[in-house]
């Protein structure tokens, strides 16, 4: 059975998903579950002997298996001593047991984790490496006044894990770390998309392009081998108690509900002084009402982005969000920002691609700080007003086929850009060769030229310049091409009476 198959309305999902597991035998497993729910709701039939079909549920919640009347509850016990030791050495390494003078250090250490196998696993390979005596005492002491420090369930566990976290030292790396808590639980992060928010955000610090996604990767691994995130592939998940862990750091600061089905954004209320970032992408909000203006003079960072169904956001929502930084709707609904957009001058990342139907981008003058600007896939036809005063913008993607008309001499503006896209199916836009060639800071740039002296005006002046990656389109405006994103292959389309190669010709690095 494709889970990914069945209908989107949850009463529809329902009665398939029923009618399904009724016809066939079988062993349905609902891992870590916390809430109570009636079974035929979501679809899932009562198990009967009968049919010789198994439910099997996990929880940490021995009450919960009781509530909800399972048959059997087995519980699953922890780990021996002898087992917690040898889970813990095979995070560390068995070279440690060579330092004789560390074995009763290594034993109490064992014990602080209380036979727990993820905080085993997460201390030992916070520790993997370190030989010296000093350091083990130190951190049995660390660890000590963690357990102590909180109380009450699950709670615990985060004290232990927290020790961890604290031996990451660098308050950047450690931000890099909670900002994964901002994606839906056991969601997977792509690890570009996360290194972008980080370099947004200030975390990479400063530095060319390549340099800072270098360093992004460099903190990815190092989060992996700490056992503080998880590899999935080409991406990265957060294990859910880590992400519990997370958000139980920064509850004061962070309001998230990414990703749980959410139709309406909290009411004003629910946006306390001091939250610093909130997400709420991956929802079905469809509207943010003239009523919504929370009073939030400390936030940093709105996530809105995939919330498909979002028409309209009121011009009140941002008044009051003067430290805005980070702003994301890609993948919404919306047709036009709101002119409020156009006061919020601390705003360093407006990020709209994949808005399809986004029309309207109001002035973007005062904006001086903003250092990324995506338009990508938008409905846009003219760049927004302002663009040109974008002085510190480092990247600009305005790779959108309803663009009708980009101002002679803006480019030129523009020169810190480090990253630009730029494509256009319109006869109108022109991408000047000379302009382009002044920016002398593009470390990635793609674009579309229509006038084979624009073409050539570029590649004389890209020799000895430090582009590490690049994608030069030579086509008239009748000429149709696709430039599929990740392959970074070209589909052409161009008339049949002429040749392709004099119709356009192709540089990549």
């Amino acid at each position: 059975m494709n889970i990914e198959d069945l209908p989107k309305s949850e009463q529809k999902r329902a009665a398939v998903l029923r009618n399904k597991l009724r016809q066939i035998r079988h062993v349905l497993i609902l891992d870590d579950v916390w809430e109570g729910f009636v079974l035929e709701k979501v679809g899932i039939p009562e198990p009967i002997s009968s049919d010789r079909s198994k439910l099997v549920l996990t929880s940490r919640l021995k009450e919960f298996c009781k509530s909800i009347g399972c048959h059997e509850i087995v519980e699953v016990p922890l780990l021996s001593f002898d087992e917690s030791m040898n889970l813990f050495l095979v995070h560390t390494g068995h070279e440690v047991l060579k330092v004789t003078s560390l074995e009763k250090i290594l034993g109490d250490i064992v014990r602080e984790c209380d036979r727990l196998p993820l905080a085993i696993k997460v201390i030992a390979s916070s520790m993997k490496g370190i030989n010296d005596v000093v350091e083990w005492r130190n951190a049995l002491t660390e660890l000590r006044n963690h357990v102590t420090s909180v109380k009450d369930t699950d709670k615990e566990i985060y004290g232990r894990l927290k020790f961890s976290f604290d031996r990451l030292k660098d308050s950047n790396i450690q931000n890099c770390f909670l900002y994964c808590s901002l994606y839906p639980e056991d969601y997977r992060i792509p690890r570009v998309e996360l290194i972008e928010y980080w370099i947004d955000e200030g975390f990479l610090e400063m530095g060319s392009r390549q340099q800072l996604h270098d360093r992004g990767h460099t903190i990815l691994n190092r989060l992996i081998n700490n056992c503080l995130l998880e590899k999935a592939g080409d991406d990265v998940k957060m294990h859910d108690v880590m992400r519990d862990m997370a958000l139980y750091i920064k509850q004061l600061h962070f309001i998230v509900k990414a990703g749980t089905g959410l139709e309406e954004l909290p009411s004003n209320s629910e946006w306390k002084k001091d939250v610093e970032r909130a997400s709420f992408m991956m929802n079905k909000v469809s509207e943010i009402p003239l009523s919504l203006s929370p009073n939030c003079g400390n936030l940093s960072t709105l996530l809105l982005k995939m919330n498909v169904s979002l028409k309209r956001i009121s011009e009140s929502f941002f008044h009051y969000m003067h430290s805005l930084s980070i702003l994301d709707l890609s993948y919404t609904g919306i047709k036009q920002l709101p002119n409020s957009v156009s006061n919020l001058e601390t705003l360093n990342a407006l990020v709209l691609r994949g808005c399809c139907n986004l029309r309207y981008v109001p002035s973007l003058e005062k904006l001086k700080a903003l250092r990324k600007l995506d338009l990508r896939d938008t409905a846009i036809k003219e760049v927004p007003k302002g663009l040109e005063m974008l002085v510190n913008l480092t990247y600009l993607d305005l790779s959108t086929e309803s663009l009708k008309e980009f101002p002679m001499a803006i480019l030129p503006q523009l020169s810190c850009l480090q990253y630009l896209i730029f494509y256009s199916k319109s006869c109108t836009v022109k991408l000047d060769g000379s302009e382009a060639a002044r920016l002398r800071k593009l470390e990635k740039f793609e674009g579309r030229f229509n006038e084979l002296t624009d073409f050539n005006d570029y590649t004389d002046s890209i020799r000895g310049q430090s582009l590490t990656s690049y994608l030069l389109v030579m086509a008239p405006p009748e000429a149709k091409f696709k430039v599929k994103e990740g392959t970074r292959k070209l589909k052409y389309d161009g008339p049949g009476d002429i040749a392709v190669p004099k119709l356009r010709k192709m540089i990549k690095a």
